[in-house]
Parts: structure tokens; C-alpha cells; sequence
């Protein structure tokens, strides 16, 4: 996503693989996401950011959000990179992942 503004309710994001980064979610040049009673679980990135990759961007978990059980070299849940990143929690968790393959 680049420059926009997503909001998800009541959704699963699971079993995904990225070669590369955001396997669940990847989020780019000021996106942001909100989620609410959603769940990104069960992914895996070779690089950054299992769950969800946001470079420059703003993720809201909200609800009974899980962002758990998924996998990166850098990042499980979720990987931040930028001034302008932001995690904001107001219900739900990130985390726990599981191991990175081959770690």
C-alpha cells in the first residue's frame, strides 16, 4: 500500500510467505491500517516484518486484534522503519512470533 488508508474488521490474514518483507501486510510512504477484531497470523518474510512491514506508515490494532505466530529474519509480528512509523495498541497484542526458519 502507498498513501493509503485501510481498515479492516472482523478479518484473517494467514499462511502467506514474502520472498522479501510484509508477508501479511506490507505498508509503504504513509499508508496506515486499522484493525479491529482481526487476526495476521501464521505468515512468514525471508527479511522484515512477518506480520506486517510499515515503512513510514501507522498501524492501529484495536479490538481483540492478534498479530501473533508469524515469522521473520528481522520483525516477527511487526517491523517498523522510518520517523513517521508508528504501532498504536488499543486493544489486542502483537506478538508473540515463532522462529525464523533455520534459527
Amino acid at each position: 500500500m502507498d498513501k493509503s488508508e485501510v481498515n479492516l474488521t472482523d478479518c484473517v490474514i494467514s499462511g502467506n510467505h514474502a520472498g522479501r518483507d510484509g508477508s501479511g501486510v506490507y505498508m509503504v510512504s504513509g499508508s496506515s491500517i486499522t484493525l479491529k477484531n482481526s487476526n495476521i497470523t501464521d505468515n512468514e518474510a525471508d527479511n522484515w516484518g512477518g506480520g506486517i512491514f510499515a515503512w513510514e506508515s501507522v498501524v492501529t490494532l484495536g479490538g481483540d486484534s492478534q498479530v501473533t505466530r508469524n515469522a521473520a529474519l528481522h520483525g516477527g509480528a511487526v517491523y517498523l522503519l522510518g520517523e513517521k512509523a508508528r504501532l498504536d495498541i488499543t486493544g489486542g497484542q502483537a506478538g508473540p512470533s515463532k522462529p525464523y526458519p533455520g534459527y
